[in-house]
C-alpha cells in the first residue's frame, strides 16, 4: 500500500509539474509587454559600417566592431538609415528620415516627430517577438537617382533643405516592423544591423512603410511622392529560386510614385 501511494503521489506530482510548465509557457505566449518607442527610435543610426562593408550585407574579414573615424556614411555627416527602391524603376531611390536623424543633425529644422508603440512578447524558446508601429510626421524626404547620393529628382538632402525651405520635401509616414530579438528586454536593433548582419537568433519577419510627401521636383515644379513598401521576410520561399530560376520576391509590394501637383 505504501509503495502504491508513493507511486500515485509521484505520478500526480509529475503531472502537476508538467501542467505548471505548460501553464507557464502559455502565460509567456499570452503576455505582451509595452516598451517605450524610444527604445527603438534611439537605436537607429547606431550601427556602424566601415570600408569592409560589402554589397552582400556582410562585414568583410578585419572589419571593426565599433565605428572608427571615417566610418562609412551614406550622406555624411548624417547617421545611416535604410532607403527604399522600386524594381520597376531601378533608377529611383527614396530616402525617408523615419527616425529623425537628419532632423536631429539640423537641430530640428524640419520639426520631425516619430511616435508610436513597441510591443514585446516572450517566445517559448526564450527569444522575444517585437512589433514596432511608428507614425512619422514632417519627415525629410528626397528621391534620387539610383542611390542615396544620386542626382536629386525630388526634395533636397538635409543641409540644403535646412538652408532653403523652398527646396525641402516633408511627409507623413507609417512604418511597421516585426522581428524576433535575442531576448525580452534586450537592446532593440538598428534596422540596418538586423537586416544586413543579424545575430544568429535574430530574424526579421516583416517590414513596411507607406505615406506621402510633398515638395519640389528637380525642376522646381511642385511634386508629390507616394510610397508603399511591404516586405514579408518570414515567407519560407523568400529569396529562394524555383525550378525556373525565378527568385521569390521578399517584397511583394515596392512602389514609389512621383507626380506633379
Amino acid at each position: 500500500m505504501k509503495i502504491f501511494l508513493t507511486l500515485t503521489v509521484a505520478a500526480l506530482w509529475s503531472r502537476t509539474a508538467a501542467s505548471s510548465d505548460e501553464a507557464e509557457n502559455i502565460r509567456r505566449n499570452l503576455v505582451t509587454e509595452q516598451r517605450p518607442d524610444s527604445d527603438f527610435i534611439s537605436r537607429q543610426g547606431t550601427y556602424c559600417l566601415d570600408e569592409g562593408y560589402t554589397p552582400s550585407g556582410e562585414l568583410a574579414d578585419g572589419a571593426l566592431e565599433f565605428c572608427p573615424p571615417g566610418a562609412l556614411l551614406f550622406i555624411p555627416p548624417i547617421a545611416n538609415f535604410i532607403g527604399w527602391g522600386d524594381p520597376d524603376q531601378p533608377d529611383i531611390f527614396a530616402s525617408i528620415d523615419y527616425a529623425g536623424l537628419a532632423n536631429q543633425y539640423t537641430e530640428n529644422a524640419f520639426g520631425t516627430t516619430t511616435t508610436g508603440s513597441v510591443t514585446e512578447r516572450e517566445l517559448p524558446d526564450g527569444r522575444a517577438l517585437v512589433k514596432v508601429n511608428l507614425h512619422i510626421k514632417n519627415a525629410l524626404t528626397w528621391v534620387s537617382s539610383g542611390s542615396f547620393t544620386g542626382d536629386l529628382l525630388f526634395g533636397a538632402r538635409a543641409e540644403e533643405a535646412a538652408g532653403d525651405e523652398s527646396k525641402r520635401a516633408l511627409g507623413d509616414f507609417h512604418l511597421k516592423v516585426e522581428f524576433v530579438n535575442v531576448a525580452p528586454g534586450y537592446d532593440l536593433p538598428d534596422l540596418i544591423q538586423i537586416l544586413s548582419t543579424p545575430e544568429l537568433v535574430q530574424e526579421v519577419n516583416a517590414i513596411s512603410i507607406n505615406g506621402v510627401a510633398r515638395g519640389p521636383l528637380s525642376d522646381g515644379t511642385p511634386g508629390k511622392l507616394v510610397i508603399t513598401q511591404i516586405g514579408l521576410l518570414d515567407n519560407p520561399n523568400c529569396g529562394l529560386e524555383d525550378g525556373n530560376s525565378a527568385v521569390t520576391d521578399c517584397f511583394p509590394v515596392e512602389k514609389i510614385t512621383l507626380t506633379e501637383v
